[in-house]
């Protein structure tokens, strides 16, 4: 009798049905909370210069495109929750479609980091990378919509360091939120809630 090998799938092939409904699950969820806190950014807007508002909440769209890399750990995760989060976006946002051009792009820029490592390494340094950077080139991309040329040096660099702090501490959020639901046992089918059982 011969034995069976079997190899275990790697890469895109890893996906399951199940990993592709966790990962629209937190897209829609951080659609909501995303598009309500541009709303409220715009509120912000209005008293003061659009691009506060989006340095000041621009951790929430960094939210979005972690969680599920974090959690799911699988390629494309980042661009899939980015584009699900546009997509409901979209229609409670002044921009329309180009949120979902906007959410792509991010999405991609996330991915990058845990491209490089290809998909093993999900701890602070790739996170911090893909957000801060992800975010900061979302930001600066705004800069000739809302006249950043208009305003002083000092206003920038400080409109740029607000969103640096915003964009690190939207992955601070991402990672205690992400452990701490997968402390409760949620998520041991997942990569992540398998990692918190094993350092209980």
């Amino acid at each position: 009798m011969s034995a069976q090998t079997t190899t275990k799938k790697t890469g895109l092939r890893a996906w399951t049905t199940r990993d592709l409904l966790v990962t629209a699950v937190i897209g829609i969820v951080f659609g909501l909370i995303v598009a309500a806190a541009m709303n409220l950014g715009i509120m912000l807007w209005a008293a003061t210069t659009p691009l506060l508002g989006i340095a000041v909440f621009n951790g929430a769209f960094v939210m979005a495109g972690l969680t599920a890399p974090y959690i799911i750990r699988r390629p494309g995760a980042a661009i899939i929750s980015e584009l699900v989060t546009g997509i409901v976006m979209s229609p409670v946002t002044p921009f329309g479609f180009m949120t979902i051009i906007g959410r792509l792009i991010e999405g991609v820029v996330y991915e990058l980091p845990f491209l490089v490592t290809r998909y093993r390494h999900y701890g602070w340094l790739p996170m911090m990378l893909g957000g801060v950077i992800g975010g900061t080139a979302f930001f600066t991309m705004t800069f000739p919509m809302y006249g950043a040329q208009n305003l002083s040096t000092g206003m920038v660099i400080g409109l740029v360091l607000i969103n640096i702090a915003s964009c690190a501490l939207g992955v601070v959020l991402s990672r205690q939120m992400s452990n701490a639901i997968a402390r409760t046992g949620v998520l041991n089918s997942f990569a992540l809630g398998q990692e918190m059982q094993e350092e209980v």
